[in-house]
């Protein structure tokens, strides 16, 4: 597209340049030819300027119009933003979701809290009742697991 941008930019700079010019060639050259052949009042033949100001006009709009459309285009093309931006809205939704291209590490499983008095599983089949036995770990009344013994 900044060829296209390039392009249309140019084109109209020449466009507006010539309108400009033939502008002034008509204005100062064959306005003064044709004032100065009014006020002498002689019949000699003369060229109609009234063509070369449609030529003027069509010129500058045509210049600014192509010069403009120039100024207006953007440098990349549609394809080349639209997959900018689809990129740019993955990121985000990754940083949103705390994943970056990977897949998330598991959590670790956090063991089940137990209740004073709450007797600690054995694998050995130990014991069946509430009351805590010597080697169970079991939250004391300050909060801090330590060894209980029976008396």
């Amino acid at each position: 597209m900044k060829y296209v941008k390039g392009t249309l930019m140019i084109l109209g700079g020449v466009f507006f340049v010539a309108a400009v010019a033939i502008f002034i060639k008509v204005y100062f050259f064959d306005l003064k030819a044709l004032w100065s052949l009014a006020a002498t009042n002689t019949s000699i033949a003369y060229s109609d300027p009234r063509p070369w100001f449609i030529v003027t006009s069509v010129g500058l709009l045509l210049g600014g119009l192509l010069f403009g459309i120039g100024l207006a285009l953007t440098r990349t093309t549609f394809a080349t933003r639209y997959s900018r931006t689809r990129k740019e809205e993955k990121r985000e939704e990754a940083d949103k979701s705390g994943i970056h291209g990977a897949s998330a590490a598991p959590k670790p499983v956090a063991a089940p809290k137990r209740r004073a008095g709450q007797v600690a599983d054995k694998a050995s089949g130990g014991h069946t009742g509430n009351a805590p036995q010597a080697g169970d770990i079991v939250p004391d009344e300050g909060g801090t697991p330590g060894p209980t013994t029976t008396h």
